[in-house]
């Protein structure tokens, strides 16, 4: 298989002959023989967000095929000089504190407004809301200060709060519901404690208040925030509340007589400069030095943060307090778990803990199994499915992993189900692929191995001819099949000698059940003149069965059509064994690949040689050669006119190149042009028909990037396939499968899977001119 290796600086370069097997280290020489200033101890490889370790491989860490493995290359280690022990002492040092604790200053206390006790009103940086609070310190203020709460918008409150007295002080307050709480504000984010109710008949227009607001829930009690009074009424005023710490103005937040409203005391400049401060406070004593002893039920109301218990502290509570015992005493025990935000106390944990522990905490039902937890650098964790699997317990020197069939499949057909009888749809007959496993991923025929895909209860879907049994006779529209067995495939063999009879079981079973005829176990049976009753099978022909056959293709894996059992009987073969053997007769409207009319047809859909994502051939992006056969002359000829070009003169060569360019204008996929049918049903699907014009801009290189268009832009984004026969186009002009978009609702999920718009039953229904428009791209679609 083959693997890109992209570097962080976008050099990106890929590695062929890549085995599953193959180790990290061994991977990391591969990458410096291509890369010379990669060496291998300067290499950091990571692959799905974990970094390799040279003991894995890279089928331990699941690399597929095309994968990118991600390249950092480390820095390149400095040379020891004379400043080596200064720039080890710089890094070794420990950066300084800058969090230092709030001093208090005396010599502020003669200009400040404010004195250590007072009680007052603080504003919420974050939240923009008043909170009750006292002062504890003060100092003066300095340059690195920050006010964290923005000035407000021009407006009212705006003019009222420039007004206002600035002392060129920092305050450190305590919260009144909380005594551990504390921050430091400006001036203008202090006043005194808010303490004169005011009635609805008080209040004048553009008069600031303290009102409760609560934006997430009108009707429920929130927190206090200033209010600009903009009209007032017999029954109610009108007001603009700011909020948040930018004081964003919400209009429109209606007083009514039985609200509580407070007055706001605000020192103000001109009584300062004309009193003084000190004045200024006399005034407000009983405001600011009331009773210290003043209790929580003294407080204004706001909203709770625990609604199973409203805050009351004498009420068990496992929301807000310990998860274990429910009890909010020893708040300085309380743990807090750093992914659910649970409490615990130290002492009800088991086994206790003696202290709160500094780092991070979780508990035992957030915290991880540091077991099996694979660090950077460190080996990958042994696994119960990683051990059974065939591949760990494979023994011997014998390297497995290079094949296609081993890198497993990277996307799987879903347009039918795996016991499909019949053509597949957007697979044209005559359509060629590289390699088997991507006859695998186009659903032709999904075993990536077996040449007989089918169970042995209902039929054969598919086989797959590659001249394995020396007894296959090829005629083209008629051939004589082999079954399978009767051969040691032990020790991971893919082929051996035939060393015994053959049964009439499991997948030569299969292929018997599709003959129009009942199963003879002894004789075999034969359809006679009812052989085209018989079920179809989808036939596959190899370029390995081109030594014994001119049917079959030189190059890759080929479709050619439906096939029917005519009749299977048992033989003694070449090896002297007795071989079960299968007439197969074509009976497929579309003509052969290998005839006139096929080769013709193949030519006008533009069918090209399918090749893997990302694969090149000799370091190079291969241009996917034609599936015709008549096209590899024109390819032969441009091959051949590159080697005549060497040593010739610039005419000759010049003659070449346009040769050259003739054959690859040859080569070019015609662009593909939907029937009068397809094109009448696409016009009909109107609110698709943006979608439709891409699809159709795709089809400029041919039927299959047209049908492969259609696939990705129809995908349901629940089920990840294709919306199908009842597709539903929702209001909001997205398209999904009606049956995904029904289960949603029963589960309560009203709203569209791609937009989220809002959803109802009655906007349900089947697009039947989708669901046309798809049928006719996609004939035979289930």
């Amino acid at each position: 298989m083959y693997i890109n290796v992209r570097s962080m600086d976008g050099q990106s370069m890929q590695l062929r002959d890549i085995s599953k097997r193959t180790s990290v280290k061994e991977l990391r020489r591969l990458i410096a023989a291509a890369r010379p200033d990669a060496a291998v101890d300067r290499q950091r490889l990571f692959f799905r967000g974990k970094l390799l370790v040279d003991e894995h491989t890279l089928f331990e860490y699941g690399v597929q095929i095309n994968d990118v493995i991600q390249l950092m290359l480390a820095a390149q280690q400095p040379v020891a000089g004379g400043d080596s022990e200064n720039s080890d002492e710089a890094r070794d040092a420990e950066p300084a504190d800058s969090s230092e604790e709030f001093k208090h200053d005396e010599d502020c206390l003669a200009g400040s407004l404010y004195e250590p006790g007072d009680r007052v009103d603080v504003r919420d940086p974050t939240m923009g809301c008043w909170f009750e609070a006292r002062v504890a310190a003060i100092r003066k203020r300095i340059d690195t200060d920050v006010d964290e709460v923005s000035r407000a918008p021009a407006g009212a409150l705006a003019d009222w709060e420039a007004a206002g007295a600035d002392d060129g002080c920092v305050y450190q307050v305590v919260f009144e519901d909380d005594a551990e709480l504390k921050i430091a504000v400006f001036t203008r984010n202090l006043r005194p404690r808010a303490s004169q109710r005011v009635t609805l008949g008080q209040l004048t227009e553009g008069q600031t208040v303290l009102c409760n607001h609560n934006y997430d829930n009108p009707a429920a009690v929130g927190y206090w925030y200033d209010a600009t009074v903009e009209s007032v009424g017999r029954a109610e005023a009108r007001t603009t509340v700011y909020v948040g710490p930018q004081l964003v103005p919400v209009a429109e937040r209606r007083l009514r007589p039985q609200d509580t409203v407070y007055a706001v005391l605000r020192p103000s400049a001109a009584e300062v400069a004309a009193d003084g401060p000190k004045a200024w406070r006399s005034n407000l004593t009983d405001v600011l030095l009331a009773s210290s002893t003043s209790s929580n039920k003294e407080l204004r109301p706001t909203a709770v943060s625990c609604q199973h218990c409203r805050d009351k502290p004498d009420r068990p509570c496992r929301h807000c307090g310990c998860s274990v015992c429910a009890g909010k005493a020893d708040q300085d025990r309380l743990l807090l778990c750093d992914e659910c935000d649970k409490a615990f106390h130290t002492f009800c944990l088991t086994p206790a803990l003696e202290a709160v522990p500094d780092d991070d905490w979780y508990c035992s039902d957030c915290k991880r199994d540091t077991s099996q937890v694979v660090l950077a650098g460190q080996k990958l964790k042994a696994t119960k499915k990683a051990a059974a699997a065939a591949a760990a317990a494979a023994e011997g020197k014998r390297d497995w992993g290079k094949g296609f069939a081993c890198s497993g499949r990277t996307k799987t057909c879903t347009l039918v189900p795996t016991n499909h009888f019949g053509p597949v749809p957007s697979v044209e007959v005559g359509q060629s692929w590289m390699f088997r496993l991507q006859v695998s991923e186009a659903g032709v025929h999904r075993p990536p191995v077996s040449g007989i895909a089918g169970r042995d209860a209902e039929g054969a879907y598919s086989i797959v001819l590659s001249g394995g049994y020396e007894d296959d006779v090829d005629n083209g529209d008629e051939f004589l099949y082999t079954g399978s067995g009767g051969r040691d495939l032990s020790g991971n063999r893919r082929t051996a000698a035939q060393s015994c009879d053959q049964e009439l079981t499991r997948m030569n079973r299969a292929l018997a059940r599709n003959v129009a005829a009942p199963i003879n176990e002894l004789d075999g049976a034969d359809a006679g003149a009812r052989w085209r009753e018989g079920k179809p099978v989808r036939v596959v022909r190899n370029y390995k069965a081109a030594k014994h056959s001119k049917f079959a293709p030189t190059v890759g894996n080929r479709y050619d059509g439906i096939y029917k059992v005519v009749k299977y009987w048992p033989h003694v073969g070449k090896s002297g064994f007795r071989v079960w053997r299968y007439l197969m007769r074509r009976d497929d409207p579309v003509p052969a690949p290998w005839t006139p009319e096929g080769r013709k047809r193949v030519e006008s859909l533009g069918l090209k040689m399918e090749l893997p994502e990302g694969y090149r051939e000799d370091g190079q992006e291969n241009s996917a050669p034609s599936a015709a056969p008549s096209a590899a002359p024109a390819a032969a000829a441009a091959g051949s006119a590159e080697k005549k070009r060497r040593g010739r003169k610039r005419k000759a060569a010049a003659e070449d190149e346009a040769a050259a360019a003739s054959a690859e204008q040859q080569q070019k996929k015609p662009r593909y042009s939907p029937d009068s049918e397809l094109t009448a049903a696409i016009e009909a699907d109107q609110v698709n028909s943006s979608r439709w014009r891409e699809a159709l801009d795709s089809g400029a290189d041919g039927i299959r990037e047209f049908r492969s268009a259609v696939e990705r832009i129809f995908t349901c984004v629940v089920c990840c396939d294709l919306v199908g026969l009842r597709p539903a186009t929702t209001p909001c002009g997205h398209n999904a499968c009606l049956d995904c978009l029904q289960r949603s609702l029963d589960a309560g999920l009203a709203a569209c899977p791609v937009c989220r718009a809002g959803l109802a039953q009655d906007q349900l229904a089947v697009n039947h001119r989708l669901a046309k428009a798809l049928s006719l791209v996609f004939p035979g679609l289930a």
